[in-house]
C-alpha cells in the first residue's frame, strides 16, 4: 500500500510515517465467565510537526445497531507515540 509522507513530518518520525491515518477493523472478544462478543475498532495516528504521533483508539459493540461514532465506546484510549516506540496513554 502506497502512502504519502506529510511535508511537515518531524524527521524522527519517518520510520513511523506509514501509520499516519485512520485504521478500522472488526474482531471478536472472549474472556473467562463473559459471553463472546463482536466489536469494531478504529485507531487514528496523526501529527502536528513535533517529534511524536498523536494516537486515538475507540471500540464499540457490533451487537448494537448504531455506527461506532454514535455509541459510547467499550474502550477509549489516546496518547502519543515516539520514535522509541513508547506509547503513553491517557
Amino acid at each position: 500500500m502506497a502512502f504519502t509522507i506529510p511535508d511537515n513530518l518531524h524527521p524522527d518520525l519517518m520510520p513511523l510515517a506509514w501509520l499516519i491515518g485512520t485504521w478500522r477493523g472488526k474482531g471478536r472478544g472472549e474472556y473467562p465467565n463473559v459471553p463472546g462478543f463482536q466489536f469494531a475498532q478504529e485507531v487514528s495516528f496523526n501529527h502536528d510537526g513535533r517529534a511524536f504521533l498523536n494516537y486515538f483508539s475507540r471500540s464499540g459493540s457490533l451487537m448494537k445497531m448504531m455506527k461506532l461514532s454514535d455509541q459510547l465506546p467499550l474502550r477509549l484510549v489516546f496518547g502519543g507515540l515516539k520514535k522509541t516506540m513508547f506509547l503513553k496513554c491517557y
